[in-house]
């Protein structure tokens, strides 16, 4: 599987920005983390993981695949809404993705040339489907399409390991844009380092 690629040169700059953040990369040293390129297929799972816990979502995801065959717009539109609610979706979610694939199958929503787009470009087009919010947009850009430059304001376990290293209470927007120019252009890459913090830390 692909992974989310970036150098010594990330590590370099966050070391030299954060000296908090520095002592996890230093303590944890490089982390290699899985990206799935298929865009569709990543915005399916997004789509069905919300508001669950990984264990929920991993065993109704599990469930809609063995119904479906593998996530592509035909397959998805193929199952009726019924059979889709036994192997645990919410008709909501149902609705969104069957909107999600009606749209690519009508080009209506092109997934193709996301590569070409700027970061900003690729959520704004993304949130345009139903059930498609900014923070599933920017998940998206990192874990399928490997950007590196995104620092999630709406991630609450961003939030939590921020909070723990840099021992706020609050995590404003004030301090959220100011180590998000500070992280730049390597965003994602601290995301990493933060999201293995809250795992590690248990937060």
């Amino acid at each position: 599987m692909p992974i989310i690629e970036y150098n010594q040169k990330a590590l370099d700059h966050l070391k030299k920005v954060d000296s908090k953040l520095e002592y996890y990369i230093n303590l944890y040293g490089y982390i290699e983390v899985n990206r799935n390129p298929n865009i569709f297929e990543t915005i399916v799972s997004s789509i069905i993981s919300q508001q669950l816990s990984l264990k929920a979502a991993q065993t109704i995801e599990s469930r809609v695949i063995k119904k479906v065959g593998s996530f592509n717009p035909l397959n998805i539109l193929s199952i009726s809404d019924e059979e889709l609610r036994e192997a645990g979706l919410s008709y909501p979610k149902i609705r969104y993705i069957k909107e999600l694939s009606n749209k690519v199958l009508n080009n209506e929503l092109i997934i193709d040339d996301f590569e070409s787009l700027t970061d900003e470009e690729v959520i704004q087009r993304l949130i345009t489907v139903k059930g498609v919010g900014r923070w599933t947009a920017e998940m998206l850009a990192i874990f399928s399409l490997g950007r590196l430059d995104i620092f999630a304001y709406d991630d609450l376990a961003l939030k939590k390991a921020v909070m723990k290293v840099h021992g706020y209470k609050t995590f404003s927007k004030i301090r959220y844009q100011r180590l998000k120019s500070k992280y730049s252009p390597y965003g994602t890459v601290a995301s990493i380092y933060y999201y293995a913090i809250k795992d590690k830390e248990g937060l």
